[in-house]
């Protein structure tokens, strides 16, 4: 979102002043104290910084009783209404911005951010693509406007988007993860796989990443690649019992394809590891009752 310029701000005891004369509506004691509405803007800007928000708008407001097109006083009401997460008053003042400056590209796309928070994803949308229209390589509008297709589950769409964000964005790992999403629900298993590679080279010490690879690598069928990358999760989070059991898994489709016994029992030493990190995990507790003879209350033989 956009900022309010930048304004001197008060000492100590002028603010004091406004502050007290504002919370309690005492409008003569305002008058007194200024009627210049870039005073008000700057005690406006000093209630921002303390992360008083109602008191902020309320100083942009009595700047734009005296100046009702004064750009700093609504970029400043605007962002104390964000703030404070009064999300339909802010609309109100970036349609008023607007009105004064319909090419304000920053208003718009904060417009677009606001819509969306009210879930009013269609309406973001068309600022988006309008914004799009004017500047196509607006990255961030391009960005929100494929997060918001896959939000409302137009998968095509946003699969389309996510790639046009990634021709001109390449380094932003949270881009090829979305696609990754999408590509996983497209059915595309081969896509997601290669997405999320992608965002794990450019997150290299995150987990969470490397573990996105291992479980879409799996699902294509290229276990190599899913055991490289979840060992790799598992070289940065080695207490991590979900970890654990997620390599068990790899290694058990991999005992289910091939039939050879040594992954299945990779699988049961990796389960068991799990266990004793987080012996709560009832599921691991089931799995190796199914698939190890040696544990409580196994079953005859392991089942394929």
């Amino acid at each position: 979102m956009s900022s309010a310029p930048a304004q001197p701000l008060f000492d100590g005891r002028r603010w004091d002043e406004f502050r007290s004369a504002l919370r309690s509506a005492a409008t003569q004691a305002l008058r007194k104290l200024d009627s210049d509405p870039g005073v008000h803007i700057a005690a406006g800007a000093r209630a921002l910084d303390r992360r008083e928000y109602p008191l902020a708008a309320k100083c942009f407001r009595w700047a734009l009783q005296r100046d009702p097109e004064h750009y700093g006083a609504l970029y400043g009401l605007s962002e104390a209404l964000v703030s404070a997460r009064e999300y339909e008053q802010a609309v109100g003042v970036y349609e008023r911005i607007l009105r004064l400056a319909p090419e304000d590209a920053v208003s718009r796309f904060n417009l677009a951010v606001v819509e969306s928070r009210l879930r009013r994803f269609d309406r973001a949308a068309e600022i988006y693509r309008r914004l799009l229209n004017d500047d196509e390589d607006h990255v961030q509008a391009r960005y929100n406007l494929a997060t918001l297709y896959q939000l409302q589950g137009k998968l095509a769409a946003a699969r389309d988007t996510w790639n046009e964000v990634i021709a001109r964005a390449p380094h932003l790992p949270s881009a090829h993860t979305a696609l990754g999403e999408v590509l996983t629900d497209l059915g595309d298993r081969q896509g997601a796989m290669q997405a999320y590679a992608q965002a794990a080279k450019l997150r290299p010490k995150e987990v969470s990443a490397w573990a996105n690879f291992a479980a879409a690598a799996q699902g294509a069928g290229s276990y190599g690649r899913a055991l490289a990358a979840i060992r790799n999760a598992l070289n940065l989070a080695p207490l991590n019992a979900d970890l654990w059991a997620q390599q068990g898994e790899i290694q058990l489709d991999l005992h289910r394809r091939t039939g050879e016994g040594k992954f299945l029992q990779a699988a049961i030493a990796s389960w068991r590891k799990g266990l004793q990190l987080d012996p709560a995990r009832t599921e691991i507790r089931e799995w190796l009752r199914t698939y190890d003879p040696r544990s409580p209350g196994a079953a005859s033989r392991p089942v394929r």
